[in-house]
């Protein structure tokens, strides 16, 4: 017995529906997702507490050696604008 082309054709589309309807059964498991609030992890956890404290500690540090370099910069501006009435002409450039 021989099918001839227009025959499997139509056997594929009347068996679609069918294999179509039966592959949800054939799934493990019904698909589930989790959100995580990575905010709320790093402040309720003890590593992220900890991982905060550091950072913070850290800031402060550099914090403070910006305001002094700062502070430096100022007194050395202060100095130089001091300084630049008595430079000659030579010094100034």
């Amino acid at each position: 017995m021989r099918i001839s082309a227009l025959q499997s054709l139509f056997l594929a589309m009347a068996l679609s529906p069918v294999l179509l309807l039966a592959a949800p059964h054939t799934q493990a498991a019904e698909f589930k997702m989790g959100v995580v609030d990575p905010q709320s992890v790093l402040e309720k956890s003890k590593a992220g507490k900890r991982a905060l404290e550091t950072l913070k500690e850290y800031v402060g540090t550099r914090q403070k050696l910006l305001a002094k370099d700062e502070e430096d910069l100022r007194n050395t501006e202060k100095q130089l604008k001091e300084q630049a009435p008595k430079w000659t002409d030579t010094e100034k450039k």
